[in-house]
């Protein structure tokens, strides 16, 4: 299994060698979009060189509010989750397999209010309290 595992690595490698040079380079930009768990979004990315690339990203769209009661307790909750990144790319060489690396700045942001109810009484570490 480690053998053929081998073979096919090392093919692989030699057909994204074999390619790359086959190719002149030619910088270009791509534009891609994205969906997951952070909502929908986008990538930019940037080919300046035959082994270089930087890519931005942004994604928003996951945001919750609602409002619930529970247990004599009003409660407003609010979720939001937004992210963006920076990344280089390497292209070891010059075909499609790249590395990379970079930083992600995750926006997240939850909110809970609870307004007890009117005539309702809580207890807290002993001590009881009413609304």
């Amino acid at each position: 299994m480690k053998k053929s595992l081998s073979l096919i690595t090392g093919a692989l490698l030699a057909l994204s060698t074999v390619s790359a040079q086959a190719d002149a380079f030619e910088p270009r930009v791509s534009v891609g979009a994205i969906a997951g768990t952070t909502g929908f979004g986008g990538d930019v990315s940037w080919r300046f060189h035959e082994n270089l690339a930087i890519t931005g990203r942004y994604t928003d769209g996951l945001d919750l509010d609602t409002d619930l009661e529970e247990d004599g307790v009003d409660y407003e909750a609010e979720f939001g989750m937004k992210a963006s990144s920076l990344k280089m790319e390497y292209f070891p060489f010059g075909g499609r397999f790249f590395v990379s690396v970079g930083a992600m700045m995750p926006d997240i942001e939850a909110n809970v209010t609870g307004t007890p109810q009117d005539g309702m009484s809580y207890e807290l570490n002993g001590t009881s309290y009413s609304a």
